[in-house]
């Protein structure tokens, strides 16, 4: 069962992934890429991206994604049928970044995204499909068989991220955690109506990331 923590982390590096991308029109799209990532940090043994996926229609699918996605929508943080970041999203996410990147690990699963999604972001949606149905993975429902994923039968588990262990995993102090957790509780209707100016929401950011600096990553 995935940490509140790992919840968190997920949801941050997906709107990484959507920012970076930038042409993800659809859940067809938003499903191969964001399995493209996770499979790269799986491979790497590192912790960030917790999203289950099994073989459907299309290649890998995962509910929990769309789940996260929609509930990012709801709230605000990205458009619903652009898939890009709203002003929520974009403040969330830099405010996010701008705290924790400065950690080693934590600028390398940057990174990693980074490149992992700069690699991808031309496909369309359908093509994407078919470059990752020619992949050779070991399905977690096949241990020990290599199988291109296009022959991977349907309802097979493809990733299981919690039957693996990490190396390490997203770094994100307590304060700052704190505060992604506050700012992903709030209702749409409350942020818009927010009397914070930008100036202050700055300086809040500036005190949290303050804090953080004195505080070690849990």
């Amino acid at each position: 069962m995935k940490t509140e923590k790992q919840k968190i982390s997920q949801s941050i590096l997906l709107l990484k992934i959507l920012r970076e991308d930038g042409n993800i029109l659809g859940n067809l799209k938003l499903q191969k890429q964001v399995f493209l990532n996770e499979l790269r940090l799986l491979q790497s043994n590192i912790g960030g991206l917790y999203y289950k996926y099994f073989r459907y229609n299309y290649g890998p699918f995962s509910g929990d994604l769309w789940m996260d996605f929609t509930l990012l929508a709801n709230k605000g943080f990205v458009h619903k049928t652009t898939y890009e970041l709203t002003l929520r999203g974009r403040y969330l996410l830099e405010f996010v970044e701008g705290s924790i990147r400065k950690y080693k690990d934590n600028e390398e699963i940057f990174n990693l995204i980074e490149r992992t999604t700069a690699k991808y972001r031309k496909y369309t949606g359908a093509q994407l499909m078919n470059l990752v149905y020619d992949l050779v993975v070991e399905p977690e429902d096949m241990p020990g068989k290599k199988v291109k994923i296009e022959d991977i039968p349907a309802h097979t588990d493809i990733l299981l991220p919690e039957c693996h262990s990490f190396k390490y995993e997203l770094k994100i102090p307590s304060q700052i955690l704190s505060d992604i957790k506050e700012e992903l509780a709030m209702d749409l209707d409350k942020w818009d109506h927010l009397e914070e100016t930008h100036s202050s929401a700055v300086r809040k950011a500036t005190r949290s990331l303050s804090a953080a600096l004195s505080a070690d990553p849990l």
